[in-house]
């Protein structure tokens, strides 16, 4: 019994410090971003020419509201001037999401593939350092396994309709920030 509680007692410290210096680190990583502590953000999504005008509108739609899950009010950017000095003094941080490239290839007979590469930037109104960030690459490949043709044509389609992109973008955005320090916004 003695052997059970000094494992677990040992189990229970290990747990302790390593979260601790789990939230050291983050506190180091992010230092200026737990100094500033932002509260009130705007969201500026852009993309090049190749990337789909309805992928950046999935990316519009969904980061705000998986961005206020975090706690952060959202300051709507599209009912405002980037150029207008109130746009930019009303804010804390301003979030840059960057479609970098989008790319499709339906080209093969049994599969599907996109690739879509990004990058989250959270940049302070105020002294204009990056805060955060977070930059990726997502692949995602669909197998055409079914013999009926015309099933598969159908589910190609919908793979390019815009819900696909909003499910898109909902997922990539809700991983990116999985990894934002969660001490911060626990704290709101």
């Amino acid at each position: 019994m003695k052997q059970v509680k000094a494992w677990l007692s040992a189990a229970l410290t290990l747990v302790l410090v390593s979260a601790c210096s789990s939230t050291a680190d983050h506190q180091q990583k992010y230092a200026q971003l737990y100094k500033e502590t932002p509260k009130k953000l705007m969201i500026v999504v852009h993309g090049g020419e190749a990337v789909p005008a309805e992928l950046i509108q999935a990316f519009n739609k969904e980061v705000p509201d998986i961005v206020a899950e975090h706690g952060f009010e959202i300051v709507d950017a599209q009912q405002r001037q980037l150029t207008e000095v109130p746009a930019l003094t009303d804010v804390d941080a301003v979030l840059y999401v960057d479609v970098q490239r989008w790319n499709k290839d339906y080209s093969a007979v049994i599969a599907a593939e996109s690739v879509l590469e990004l990058e989250f930037k959270l940049v302070s109104a105020k002294s204009d350092q990056e805060l955060w960030s977070h930059q990726d690459k997502y692949t995602k490949t669909h197998l055409f396994l079914g013999s009926d043709v015309l099933s598969e044509l159908i589910h190609r389609a919908f793979f390019e309709a815009s819900t696909a992109y909003e499910n898109r973008a909902s997922a990539v955005t809700k991983k990116a920030f999985s990894d934002f320090p969660e001490v911060l916004a626990a704290n709101r």
